[in-house]
């Protein structure tokens, strides 16, 4: 039988399914660990995040100054901010460029403070602006993408992949994204929010499902939101958490309270879980928002550390730092390794390991890990001088005698560098004597 195929309608077809991108921005380097990109707000350079937590796109009071605004507390309109404070004043008609893509007049809600961490990172651009786009995000390999929505159905992952999760998404009237996630068995939706460093667990689902009530009742509060209300959060951590069949081990989540009375939502109630960067990522997605589906993949790279690592990387080095006060040197290690596995580029904690493993006796141990401190990093200081000291005790004197130099070099006056040359002076002497 004779096949007759029209060259025509396949070249057709296949540009009907092409891609059709509008930007390509490079993600900038924040310390929240949330996507970040350059824009131009009223004809200034500035910097906002892509947020797909926000239903509305909102600015800080100083980005502002000297536009239109309007009250919209007459309409009984408003954005809820992750802290649970209200914002009802707007910026009527602003003008935005992200990348090529321009917006003559845009209207934003004024946050209730500015960003001080970052004066330059001036507000969110929020679901209104990005539902009406495909968005890629490529958190490790720094790049965000925007592409139109007319393309073939699942025709959109363009980056090599071994494993890609397929996850359907349930998006409201006002374009929160809802999926569906395990968290240790138990099924529940939750908000994507790409706005978010945590991911969250409410008050009453962390009480009810994991009795987790004292925990919650000891919640310490925050004050890094922009609505000019704290947010209340504890950290704990699971057991498994599960999207789409993408799974995040040992993932820690943190409960909001009350904010099941974030905006947007009408007579739905919020998700009890918000998915937030601090999972995402690590994942190279891609939001259909006119297919209704998430493309994801596990990165390639390793990404950057956020505020969260960060925080248990220095809860795990106090403790250690107490366990060898206590001399369990075998825990400190182990606490030390901990917290390697979470920022395995940090040179100070493998310097600190070492340290712990000169104290048991373990040291050619100890020697690999300041060999690898000062791989990361030529000048630290600790590792300088716990080398020295495992290679004065070997008698390996010109190598002891190199990293004490290089410890002077950056503090002339140190009393441990200055001790071991000491030391190794009256070393060497005794051993001429011994020679003579």
């Amino acid at each position: 039988m004779a096949v007759l195929i029209s060259v025509g309608s396949v070249e057709s077809r296949a540009d009907e399914c092409a891609l059709k991108m509008f930007s390509e921005l490079d993600l900038l380097d924040n310390p929240a660990g949330t996507p970040v990109v350059a824009v131009t707000f009223n004809g200034r350079p500035a910097k906002m995040t892509l947020d797909t937590g926000a239903y509305w796109s909102g600015v800080v009071p100083s980005a502002a100054a000297g536009l239109k605004t309007q009250s919209l507390r007459y309409l009984g309109i408003g954005a809820v901010g992750a802290g649970g404070g209200v914002m009802r004043t707007a910026v009527m008609g602003a003008s935005l460029q992200v990348g090529r893509l321009n917006f003559a007049k845009a209207d934003f809600f004024i946050f209730s403070r500015d960003n001080k961490a970052d004066p330059d990172l001036i507000g969110n651009i929020g679901a209104n602006i990005l539902k009406r786009y495909d968005i890629e995000i490529d958190y490790p390999g720094r790049k965000v993408r925007i592409f139109s929505q007319e393309h073939c159905p699942g025709k959109v992952v363009s980056w090599p992949v071994e494993a890609l999760a397929r996850i359907p998404f349930k998006l409201n009237e006002v374009g929160h994204i809802s999926l569906p996630v395990t968290l240790d068995g138990h099924e529940y939706r939750a908000l994507l929010d790409t706005g978010a460093t945590a991911s969250y667990l409410d008050k009453k689902t962390a009480d009810g499902d994991f009795g987790l009530t004292a925990e919650t009742a000891n919640a310490m509060g925050t004050s890094d939101t922009l609505d000019g209300k704290d947010l209340p959060t504890f950290y704990h951590r699971f057991g498994l958490l599960d999207l789409g069949g993408l799974q995040f081990n040992r993932p820690q989540l943190a409960f909001s309270i009350g904010q099941e009375e974030a905006g947007g939502w009408g007579q739905e109630r919020m998700p009890p879980l918000t998915l937030g960067m601090h999972q995402l990522r690590g994942l190279h997605f891609y939001i259909a928002y006119g297919e209704k589906m998430i493309y994801a993949s596990v990165a390639g790279q390793r990404p950057p550390l956020d505020p969260i690592d960060r925080q248990e990387i220095q809860q795990l080095a106090e403790g250690a730092r107490k366990q060898i006060a206590a001399k369990d040197y075998g825990a400190a290690t182990a606490s030390f390794t901990e917290a390697i596995r979470i920022g395995p580029k940090e040179a100070w904690l493998y310097a600190a390991r070492c340290t712990s493993k000169i104290l048991s006796d373990q040291f050619d141990a100890a020697q690999q890990d300041c060999d690898q401190a000062l791989t990361l990093n030529a000048k630290e200081i600790r590792a300088l001088l716990d080398r020295a000291y495992l290679s004065l005790r070997r008698g390996q004197f010109d190598l002891a005698e190199q990293d004490c130099n290089a410890v002077l070099a950056e503090d002339p006056q140190s009393p441990v560098a200055l001790n071991y040359l000491s030391q190794l002076s009256q070393a060497r002497a005794a051993k001429l004597k011994a020679k003579g």
